[in-house]
């Protein structure tokens, strides 16, 4: 459960998509290549304990923080800044490279990820390498899939598969798989899933819960 925390915390601060609607910088946890316009920002709220926040300095490119709630002494160490910059996009594809650090801890990711179809219907596919700047052995690669489908103006369906494992090494080493519905209005989105971890501690969990909130500042 610790490594899913980090590497959600690494991820959410990834930022905003074009042609935006609230929401569309992410599939579920995953960033995707949409950028919002310049000048908007974002806060959201991921389960009561994770807020993050970010803004477009320009139209492709974005700066973001996120942190764990204040629920106990040093929570501050948790402060996780992210920047993601668009480099391509057309009616039918988009890519991104994306970073984001720790600086308490020196973890940091590193990643790209494209994004095909339209903001409305799309699937994401995106690679990205996690370590430490002093302790590189427990270095990872993360795999992400997702996709994103308006059955309404105001209902997605979003599916999600994040997966990592050892670099340079063969052996998977788990990852999570998440299902959920996002419900949008016009500065607001809300999305409820299931999130099941695919390693051997899962025991009976079928899925964990995930709701969160962004708003459009």
């Amino acid at each position: 459960m610790k490594k899913i925390i980090l590497f959600i915390l690494s991820l959410t601060v990834q930022v905003l998509s074009q042609s935006y609607q609230p929401g569309d910088h992410e599939v579920l946890i995953m960033p995707t290549a949409y950028t919002m316009p310049k000048g908007s920002a974002y806060f959201s709220d991921y389960e009561v304990f994770l807020l993050s926040s970010g803004y477009a300095v320009t139209s492709t490119t974005h700066i973001s923080a996120a942190v764990l709630f204040p629920v106990y002494k040093g929570f501050y160490n948790t402060a996780t800044f992210g920047i993601k910059q668009n480099y391509y996009r057309s009616n039918g594809f988009s890519g991104a490279a994306f970073s984001s650090i720790t600086v308490y801890s020196g973890a940091f990711l590193i990643g790209n990820v494209f994004s095909l179809g339209t903001p409305e219907r799309n699937f994401n596919i995106g690679v990205a390498y996690y370590s430490q700047l002093e302790e590189s052995r427990n270095s990872q690669f993360v795999y992400m899939l997702g996709s994103k489908f308006d059955v309404s103006r105001s209902v997605s369906i979003l599916a999600e598969f994040d997966g990592l494992n050892y670099a340079y090494a063969s052996d998977f080493n788990g990852g999570i798989i998440s299902l959920g519905l996002r419900f949008r209005s016009d500065d607001i989105t809300w999305e409820i899933a299931g999130i099941r971890d695919l390693s051997n501690n899962s025991g009976s969990l079928l899925f964990f819960p995930f709701v969160k909130a962004t708003l459009i500042l």
